[in-house]
């Protein structure tokens, strides 16, 4: 009897027009053992009820559809082009997808206008998910599409070749017709929105608010067990599309599809690009779809495993294959999670371009490109970008700190990475707080071992010098997007590029040095410096620019300030130089082996464990004792020290011995004029030129003034002289070297190359789970 008072109550909740109250009472006497009769009066008035539901609140058509004659005439109320409202909807179909449903729902609507979800003869938990789903959303829209309709491949092809209107084309323009926004997003059951990328896309395109014809391919990655993602596996269709100007789909060979109004529509959008595609070359619109931030990740697991005959292409293959390889591991948690929740700030010391400030855009790139939300905190409003952007980075996106407000900023995100000293009270930080250091030999160093933050490194000469001292910490590599490089590319044998910054410890002035003797023995050599961060009015860019005048090296020295775009610099040289006293990760090194190039490198740690043996290091003698154990020496002394080394003169030693504060000129001329310099060119430059910082061992009384200029000029000078040498070298061996390097980018590839592996390491150091980013089966691993 009590199945009946329940169906009697639905009835009268019914005749008052409180249809979701109806309703619900109906879906649970749905679910319970009925005798016939009752079961089918029950159908008959959730029938009837759910129609008026939906006129109630503005639905359109039928809300549920049991044969293909409903279908056929249903459709038919689909809106006019003139009634539907500027915006974009998602569009779902369903089928037993109660595993991510809610996931994927939860994810997009937020993003969107509508969303649109069709369920089609689920027998698991999906209607009930998705009936949850339109209470707790006002833009989502529940339908049902009850008919057996035929699968993807062989039944589909059976259908369209009998003429059956049943097919995948009837099933999809079905659920076109209950869109009532202008842009459809095609939308699976198993995606996670990435929020902040579909939110780029629909304010690039204006999909909100405005409204033309045109198809927007855009793409996304696939999750296999939630935690194995595979940024390569780009989903190859325009998924965007107008309804307004006629958009539908078509039966095709094995399913439905957009073919024709992808044909006729007069634009064709790429994410992120502006370009209208239609008169692209093939291998320029590959690159583009390569390069698409994804909108979605799939999550795949066993059941999503296809059988031989649903096999449709090569992607199908590959994700059977790597279900499987992945299918023991266990779906704690759905890694996708992460990319809409977390915030993340990089702390910089300031806004300057080049340097360690380069390794920030790169790390901010590689969470963007997966749609976690990154700024940059910057400690002083200084530098190339604190106008407009900091490389391409929004000024919405920058905030700026002080010793007031650190804590108040640091703790509106929940991950911060600092490459800077941070002073603050511990106890009130909830963020969590990562140390950058950048070398071996930072300055940086002796401050945060002690701290009780995790500490990042970018090579193991870092590690071991922590490890040393009693603290481990973590490496991440820098990382560069892979160069292919053309077969075709024709180089000049005697073009030689520096392209790294030009502060003190970058060694411009041995390097011209060095070239004034090169050019001796090859005339017509060119040496290009492009000054990595640094624009034509910088101190330091005028300052090389006054040593290659003084020298006499403007003809075969092009100096030119930071460009965005470093590869035709690249591609039309033969061999990098690169000098440097002190690096952690060279970009130069790397940009260098990514382009296949021969490359001089100084012989330090941070550049041997990159090159390994296969490309020429210049040792200068002693340097690598310097900052042995960084901790030990000095704040301030590391590049004066570094630079003494080598036989730079400092600017302390201008002025020893002087009881006024005057620059001892006796001593500063004999230096300038034994390398060959006029002093009076770099009066207003020493401090430039010539370091101010210099470990005091070297002031000792004992040592005399002119015998330690002496020394310095010796030293500056043989140095100078086997630079030439090295350089000279592997001109004539240039051929050899170039072997070498294509070996080399092969060997280091997956450590510094591979985004997939960086993505991972960086994920991990950071979040603290498990996420395996990875790239498709390469030809060894295929499986297929």
């Amino acid at each position: 009897m009590s199945n009946y008072f329940s169906f009697q109550n639905a009835n009268a909740l019914f005749r008052n027009n409180e249809f979701d109250k109806a309703l619900k009472i109906y879906y649970e006497l749905e679910k319970r053992n009925l005798p016939d009769q009752l079961r089918k009066s029950l159908r008959i008035n959730i029938k009837y009820c759910a129609a008026r539901a939906v006129a109630s609140v503005g639905k359109i058509g039928s809300f549920r559809v049991e044969s293909i004659d409903e279908v056929l005439v249903d459709i038919n109320s689909s809106l006019q082009p003139s009634e539907l409202k500027t915006g974009i909807t998602a569009l779902i179909r369903a089928k037993n997808a109660s595993r991510f449903l809610r996931l994927a729902v939860e994810s997009v609507a937020p993003v969107v206008n509508e969303v649109i979800l069709v369920d089609n003869l689920s027998s698991d938990d999906s209607v009930q998910i998705a009936r949850e789903l339109e209470q707790k959303f006002k833009n989502v829209n529940f339908y049902r599409y009850d008919i057996n309709i035929p699968v993807v491949g062989k039944q589909h092809e059976e259908a369209v070749a009998s003429g059956s209107k049943n097919t995948l084309g009837t099933y999809y323009n079905w659920c076109l017709s209950k869109v009532t926004h202008t842009s459809v997003l095609k939308w699976d059951a198993d995606f996670v929105c990435i929020q902040n990328n579909l939110k780029k896309l629909i304010s690039l395109y204006s999909l909100d608010s405005e409204d033309f014809e045109k198809v927007i391919w855009c793409t996304g990655l696939t999750a296999y067990n939630g935690i194995n993602i595979n940024i390569n596996s780009y989903y190859d269709e325009f998924r965007i599309f107008s309804k307004k100007h006629g958009g539908f789909w078509e039966n095709w060979k094995g399913c439905e599809t957009l073919t024709p109004t992808i044909s006729r529509s007069p634009r064709k959008y790429i994410y992120p690009s502006l370009k209208n595609v239609k008169s692209e070359e093939p291998d320029q619109i590959n690159l583009m779809k390569q390069a698409s931030p994804p909108i979605f990740v799939e999550i795949k697991d066993h059941h999503n495993l296809k059988s031989e005959t649903m096999l449709l292409d090569r992607r199908d293959k590959i994700d059977n294959a790597l279900i499987e390889k992945y299918r023991h591991d266990r779906l704690d948690y759905i890694a996708p999670n992460i990319l809409n929740i977390f915030r993340i700030l990089i702390v910089l010391p300031n806004l300057n371009l080049g340097g360690g400030n380069y390794w920030a855009k790169i790390i901010i790139d590689q969470f963007s490109y997966i749609g976690i939300q990154a700024c940059i905190g910057s400690l002083s409003v200084s530098g190339g970008g604190s106008s407009n952007s900091f490389y391409g980075v929004n000024k919405e996106s920058i905030v700026h700190l002080n010793q007031d407000n650190i804590v108040e900023v640091l703790n509106k995100f929940d991950v911060t990475i600092s490459t800077s000293r941070l002073e603050f009270s511990h106890e009130e930080l909830r963020t969590k707080l990562f140390f950058f250091t950048h070398s071996d030999t930072s300055y940086i160093n002796k401050h945060i071992i002690n701290k009780p933050f995790k500490i990042i490194g970018l090579n193991k000469a870092t590690q071991e010098k922590f490890r040393a001292n009693g603290r481990e910490i973590d490496i991440l590599r820098n990382y560069l997007p892979k160069v292919m490089v053309s077969k075709n590319v024709r180089r000049s044998s005697k073009k030689v590029l520096f392209c790294n910054r030009i502060s003190e410890d970058k060694n411009i002035p041995m390097l011209l040095s060095a070239w004034k003797l090169v050019i001796q023995k090859i005339p017509d050599a060119v040496l290009t410096i492009l000054a990595g961060g640094a624009d034509n009015k910088s101190s330091d860019f005028n300052h090389a620019r006054a040593l290659i005048n003084y020298y006499g090296l403007s003809h075969c020295v092009e100096l030119l300030p930071s460009v965005k775009n470093v590869e035709p610099y690249y591609i039309a040289t033969d061999l990098v130089v690169l000098p440097s006293l002190s690096e952690g990760c060279s970009y130069g090194l790397l940009e260098a082996i990514n382009y296949e190039l021969p490359v001089i490198a100084t012989d330090i740690y941070a550049n041997n464990e990159v090159t390994r043996g296969y490309m020429p290091t210049f040792t200068f003698p002693g340097l690598k004792d310097v900052g042995k154990d960084i901790f030990s020496v000095p704040e301030g002394d590391l590049y004066g020290s570094l630079l003494n080394a080598v036989g730079y003169m400092n600017l302390n030693i201008f002025y020893q011995t002087s009881t006024n504060g005057r620059v001892n000129y006796e001593l500063v001329t004999g230096y300038f004029d034994a390398l060959g310099l006029d002093f009076k060119l770099h009066k207003n430059n020493i401090k430039t030129l010539v370091p101010t910082l210099v470990s005091k061992k070297l002031l000792s009384e004992e040592l005399p003034a002119l015998q330690l200029h002496g020394e310095l000029c010796s030293k500056y000078l043989e140095n100078t002289s086997k630079l030439s040498e090295e350089i000279l070298s592997a001109f004539t061996n240039i051929e050899n070297l170039k072997d070498k390097a294509i070996e080399l980018k092969t060997l280091i590839s997956p450590e510094y190359f591979d985004q997939a592996r960086h993505l991972s390491s960086l994920c991990n150091i950071v979040f603290g789970d498990k996420i395996n980013f990875f790239g498709h089966f390469d030809n060894s691993d295929d499986g297929l």
